[in-house]
């Protein structure tokens, strides 16, 4: 299921920026999209989406580009990562 995987990226990516093991530079549209985002917890798992004519596409962007750094960051002894 797509929401669960969205979900999945959204909790890695919670997870990487709370351990501080990825550094991004400040930018306006990203920072303003992601304090819009929505959680919604189902039976399931969690969704993540903008609200109603809001957008979500560079926290997307973000959570697609550091779907599979939890296991790099493993690999290589949780050296940080920096995204510009």
């Amino acid at each position: 299921n797509d929401y669960i995987m969205k979900g999945k990226m959204y909790q890695n990516l919670k997870a990487l920026v709370q351990q501080k093991k990825i550094k991004f530079y400040y930018h306006e549209k990203l920072i303003k999209q992601m304090e819009d985002l929505r959680h919604e917890w189902k039976s399931w798992g969690v969704t993540v989406h903008a609200p109603s004519k809001g957008h979500d596409d560079f926290p997307d962007a973000l959570a697609l580009l550091t779907k599979d750094l939890k296991i790099m960051v493993e690999e290589t002894g949780g050296s940080d990562f920096y995204m510009a």
